[in-house]
């Protein structure tokens, strides 16, 4: 280790580029390879290749399959001595390049962009070792209202000697984000154009804000790689999953990094800052600047749940300024708006997010740029595919109560103590507050929606998001108010042929929410047979009462609303159901004339 650390002593701060990015990764690699538990061979075979010839011949083990439950796998897991290794290069490496950055921040010394370029690749070698620096040790930040006390789920990973600290004791990751939070406001400030410097620093978030053991993209790429080769050498005719003893030590591998990726961490004030400085980035000037860091900003979106409230409020800031002074920042939030992909920040299940987020993008100044007309119709599109029917009212039955008790009750018994009466009551007000409140919320919203389309002089592109908004947002348990079906029956004759189509589509969930429901009474059809089965599909006695016939035809009110009516078709065609309802009326509908004379 002596030799190595007088090579990195000379070539760390070399003035070549090629020379200090090979320089920083051979520090980077000595302090992953110290740090990580590994298999210690990937043979094909589990014995030695050392034998004498005359005893073993290496070429008959060609091709010959592993055993998954004998594969005698060892492994390297870093120890004490790797561990002060480790300490050693850290106290070594890091400080003094902490405080070279935080004399250029305080203006003490002045830094080529090569120089900060050099800096920054050293600290982010040094977080190579990231599996032995411990997270910060901070309270959550409260999100959301929860019963629940809010605790971390991390996985436990032993490593011999513990962790690895600053040599004054404080805490790595902590040291670092302080450091580089100070140097991104800088660097906004004054060296805006200095791209690859924001490039280490979009590194060095993603290192401190989402990989706690190992990189996430280096696992998709492995994980990659192992499907492809696994595809390549499987064996289609014989099949039997008699895999290579190497592939089997690479999928064994993968299941322990990707146990290392599973848990959930708290939300902290300094994950919070994070996030905030991700998405000042992902808003900037320059586009590759961006898309590097909306990525790993929707990835932190993924790892924290509820995290989506803390960019809210700057991202509502953002589309409140003029699109066409801010372009950037405004395209950036729109893109950010639009991520992640499967999970859009734009349809996440919260009506008081919704509230807020929706109205504000209706009210947006237009722009007739390209690049931003696109980003709305992608922004609509996505609302219309994505945004379920998000629950309004909750309702918990007394069924659910007694399987909880019950359950409580049961072996193995919980660790916590069993819930009371009075905690149920409370939680059952609570329940219904939140309830009202996300009713008030929805209404709220329909409203807003609203205004904006009768009250304010909207561009057209921005009333037909509006109105497409407000299709998406039907609920089978709120009905549109009298104000909202107005609004889209008089669309139906718009000049628009887009306005027109979204009304018509409203107009049947319209419909489906003013349909009356019907009294139903629970029949027997057999009896109208004699209790006589049918013996196969088609026409028999016991399907007759619901079949027309011109001797039986109707004739007065009274038999019009006899229970004869089966919703669906096929009831009857091959046997009844063993329960059954028919309905036993049928509503009239007297609406007086002075009601449709107010439309």
């Amino acid at each position: 280790m002596g030799m190595l650390q007088r090579v990195l002593d000379r070539t760390l701060h070399l003035a070549c580029r090629e020379g200090f990015l090979s320089s920083s990764c051979i520090l980077r690699h000595i302090l992953s390879g110290l740090t990580s538990i590994t298999p210690v061979e990937y043979r094909s075979v589990p014995g030695s290749f050392d034998r004498p010839v005359k005893d073993y011949l290496p070429i008959k083990d060609w091709g010959m399959p592993g055993n998954p439950y004998s594969m005698q796998l060892k492994w390297y897991v870093p120890g004490n001595n790797e561990v002060a290794c480790v300490q050693s290069l850290i106290s070594r490496y890091l400080p003094p390049e902490l405080q070279r950055i935080n004399s250029f921040i305080s203006d003490e010394v002045q830094l080529t962009r090569e120089e900060l370029q050099c800096s920054l690749g050293i600290v982010i070698a040094v977080l190579g070792c990231r599996s032995m620096l411990p997270v910060w040790d901070e309270p959550p930040v409260k999100l959301i209202d929860s019963c629940l006390p809010i605790t971390p789920f991390l996985p436990s990973v032993d490593v011999g000697g513990g962790h690895v600290t600053m040599p004054d004791g404080s805490n790595v990751r902590k040291s670092v984000a302080d450091t580089v939070n100070r140097l991104q406001e800088k660097l906004l400030l004054c060296r805006e154009d200095d791209t690859k410097s924001f490039f280490s620093l979009i590194v060095l978030w993603e290192y401190l804000l989402i990989d706690r053991f190992g990189s996430k993209s280096c696992y998709e790429v492995h994980w990659k790689n192992f499907r492809m080769l696994k595809k390549v050498l499987e064996n289609k005719l014989v099949g039997q999953k008699r895999h290579l003893r190497a592939l089997l030590i690479d999928r064994t591998m993968l299941q322990h990094e990707s146990l290392l990726e599973q848990g959930s961490m708290c939300l902290t004030p300094t994950h919070r800052q994070m996030m905030i400085n991700l998405l000042t980035l992902s808003t900037s000037h320059y586009s590759e600047v961006r898309s590097r860091a909306q990525v790993k900003l929707f990835t932190a979106l993924d790892q924290f749940s509820y995290s989506y409230t803390v960019l809210i409020p700057h991202l509502l800031r953002n589309l409140q300024q003029d699109s066409s002074q801010f372009h950037e920042q405004f395209k950036g939030s729109l893109y950010v708006l639009l991520g992640p992909k499967q999970n859009p920040l734009v349809t996440r299940h919260d009506w008081e997010m919704l509230m807020n987020l929706w109205p504000a993008i209706v009210r947006t100044k237009p722009s007739e740029k390209l690049s931003v007309i696109r980003l709305i119709e992608n922004i609509v599109e996505s609302v219309h595919k994505h945004f379920p029917t998000i629950t309004i009212s909750l309702q918990i039955p007394e069924l659910c109560l007694a399987a909880a008790r019950q359950l409580w009750n049961s072996s193995p018994a919980p660790c916590f103590q069993v819930v009371s009466d009075e905690e149920v009551a409370i939680g059952m007000q609570q329940l219904e507050d939140r309830n009202q409140y996300n009713t008030d919320q929805y209404l709220a919203l329909l409203d807003s929606l609203m205004d904006a389309m009768q009250q304010e002089n909207l561009h057209w592109r921005y009333r037909s998001m509006a109105l497409s908004f407000l299709r998406d947002l039907v609920h089978p348990d709120l009905p549109y108010s009298a104000r909202t079906v107005r609004y889209f029956l008089h669309t139906l004759i718009h000049d628009s042929l887009e306005l027109r189509k979204i009304a018509i589509r409203s107009t049947v969930f319209l419909l489906k929410q003013q349909k009356r429901a019907h009294k139903k009474i629970l029949i027997d059809p057999l009896s109208f047979s004699g209790g006589e089965k049918a013996k196969g599909p088609g026409d028999h006695a016991s399907n007759r009462w619901v079949q027309y016939c011109s001797k039986t035809r109707p004739l007065t009110a009274e038999a019009w609303d006899t229970p004869c009516y089966v919703h669906k078709p096929y009831h009857g065609f091959y046997c009844w159901p063993e329960v059954f309802f028919g309905i036993m009326e049928i509503h009239t509908l007297t609406i007086s004339c002075h009601i449709w004379s107010a439309w």
